[in-house]
């Protein structure tokens, strides 16, 4: 199998998506205590009640994204393996229906 090129723009993407989502994670206790200061608890509570629901929604993609590449690479990996013969070094499993 050939090795495929990868080119730094995933990665750049990544980077980038990744301190967005740091930036967000910080900006919400900072949320929460300028609403607190300006306002009353309730106030406070619904405003970080609603930036976790936001921050859930952001990152939701990211989560989906993030599983199909991991689902994608495991199947290469498995072909990989496969193709080299590693699971034919492995001793047989002997089931209970094996009797």
């Amino acid at each position: 199998m050939s090795e495929t090129i990868r080119s730094a723009r995933p990665a750049r993407i990544a980077r980038l998506a990744s301190l967005l989502g740091l930036l967000i994670a910080v900006g919400f206790p900072v949320a929460v205590i300028v609403t607190l200061a300006m306002g009353s608890t309730h106030q406070a509570v619904v405003v970080g009640i609603a930036y976790a629901c936001g921050m859930f929604l952001l990152w939701l993609p990211l989560y989906w994204l993030g599983a199909i590449g991991s689902w994608r690479s495991s199947r290469a990996l498995w072909r990989k393996r496969m193709a080299s013969g590693f699971y034919k070094t492995l001793p047989p499993v002997k089931d209970d229906d094996d009797d």
